[in-house]
């Protein structure tokens, strides 16, 4: 299943594979590094066992990350725990399974209704400024029409300084060029 995943430097489209047999959901190493995403270490090492009952190539789980999980108008923090998957990028195990109970056709591997969106808590933070931002202005300025344009007016000190000496500086004009030369 394809994903698209959004942090606040970033954004990317990536693979996910669901497995109902996974008790948890992961993240490879490779994709975590990647996409800039921060960690936390885990207080005990977990051991990983693949499919095949060898112990995962990397070894224990020292580390997991926080993502929210987005499908239409459900959406919800879950823990990933950071490993090396091989080719998979993503594994949505049971805790996507049981909260999302997402409509799966198991003969074509299609999961139908809304895609789902992987986010950051960095780019969380920093939709929810936006947002809020957003809220603000309209609050300010009233809510703009539909065909209505919205302008940022904001300077800098920079733009100031020029404002300002730009303010006692003669602007040709028709009003400032002599009528010999109009």
């Amino acid at each position: 299943m394809n994903i698209s995943f959004r942090t606040s430097q970033s954004k990317a489209d990536e693979s996910a594979l669901i497995d109902s047999g996974a008790t948890d959901n992961f993240i490879d190493e490779d994709t975590w590094k990647r996409l800039g995403i921060g960690r936390k270490e885990l207080a005990r090492p977990v051991t990983v066992h693949n499919v095949d009952g060898t112990e995962n190539k990397q070894g224990k789980i020292t580390h997991y990350c926080w993502l929210r999980i987005v499908k239409g108008d459900k959406h919800m923090l879950q823990r990933f725990y950071i490993t090396s998957l091989g080719k998979d990028r993503i594994i949505l195990g049971y805790p996507f399974l049981y909260y999302f109970n997402p409509k799966i056709n198991w003969k074509t591997g299609k999961v139908s209704g809304d895609p789902v969106q992987l986010q950051s808590s960095r780019y969380m933070h920093l939709a929810k400024n936006i947002f809020f931002m957003q809220r603000e202005a309209i609050k300010q300025l009233g809510k703009p029409k539909e065909d209505e344009a919205i302008y940022v007016r904001r300077t800098n000190i920079a733009q100031e300084w020029a404002q300002k000496a730009d303010k006692d500086k003669i602007h040709l004009t028709e009003d400032t060029i002599p009528k010999e030369y109009r």
